[in-house]
């Protein structure tokens, strides 16, 4: 299967490209901006690494041509950066899936729009980004989409002990990159997996060993500085 990342330089799109480059019979495209950002050992077992904008429709379209399949890992900055870089850019992707005849991708959302989850509290700019995102997908019926929608997310080595539910959190408010990545390669790569979870958002939790769980202190403190950052953007 020939498969396009973009969004490959952050903190999932790494673990997807980590990971990737590991299974036999997948060859890689990674669309970057700054390709100096992927390490060394990974970027010279991709296909290919493609330099451009996912704001500009041609460099999308191009870099589609000949591919399987998608995985977007495009986020939206909280502080700094363009506000519309995911919702834009999903669209110049799924205009691009169409103009090479690619049905299948795999993007990451927000459980802040699952019912009931944790992340609610999320600045207006990135809810309407992710939002923007949610209702163009939902009327692209002639493209097999499927969005994990992860809380929080942290970094861990191990891979695989992580839960999903249709359009719930399964478990924890913390989902692992690396358990992500895991499942949304493969989402696209097994048909079975791709066809249960077609055109839903997903929810993803990973188990977390008691010893790796923060203490009520340090939740209390990071609620803290997450509700002051809520607020100060809210109001401005």
């Amino acid at each position: 299967m020939k498969l396009i990342v973009f969004g490959g330089t952050g903190r999932t799109g790494s673990a997807v490209l980590k990971q990737g480059v590991d299974i036999q019979d997948l060859e890689i495209t990674a669309f970057v901006r700054n390709p100096s950002k992927i390490p060394s050992n990974v970027r010279r077992r991709l296909m290919k690494v493609v330099t451009g904008s996912v704001l500009n429709q041609d460099d999308v379209t191009n870099a589609l041509v000949g591919q399987d399949a998608v995985i977007s890992c495009l986020g939206t900055a909280l502080i700094g950066g363009e506000h519309h870089l995911m919702s834009e850019g999903i669209k110049n992707i799924v205009n691009g899936m169409r103009e090479n005849g690619v049905k299948r991708v795999a993007l990451v959302g927000s459980a802040a729009f699952l019912p009931g989850a944790p992340g609610a509290f999320i600045t207006k700019r990135l809810a309407s980004d992710h939002g923007n995102v949610i209702e163009f997908l939902r009327k692209a019926k002639d493209v097999d989409w499927t969005i994990a929608m992860p809380p929080f997310i942290t970094q861990a080595p191990e891979v695989g002990n992580y839960k999903t539910a249709i359009n719930k959190l399964p478990g924890a408010s913390r989902a692992k990159a690396q358990d992500i990545a895991y499942w949304m390669l493969t989402c696209v790569q097994d048909d079975e997996e791709m066809r249960e979870n077609t055109h839903q958002m997903v929810g993803i939790s990973s188990h977390y060993d008691s010893g790796a769980i923060i203490s009520a202190k340090g939740l209390f403190v990071l609620g803290v500085i997450v509700s002051c950052v809520t607020l100060y953007f809210y109001y401005n």
